[in-house]
């Protein structure tokens, strides 16, 4: 997940900038804007991918370990 969000904004990048000066032909706003969606999409996921690799298991889903501590 976190190399197709790398490639979303580094391709996504260049795809924004390049369609600055282009309007859509219906609502007449400038293209940039849901071409920056995308890469703020994938800067989002990938943050939240990076934090999902690097927290705590055992913070996240609770005991993993399956034994009863009741004993």
């Amino acid at each position: 997940i976190a190399v197709f969000c790398l490639l979303l904004v580094v391709y996504g990048w260049p795809q924004a900038v390049r369609n600055i000066r282009q309007l859509s032909p219906t609502a007449r706003i400038p293209m940039i804007v849901p071409y920056i969606s995308v890469v703020v999409g994938g800067v989002l996921v990938l943050l939240k991918a990076i934090c999902l690799m690097i927290a705590d298991p055992e913070r996240l889903h609770g005991d993993l370990g399956g034994t009863d501590s009741t004993s």
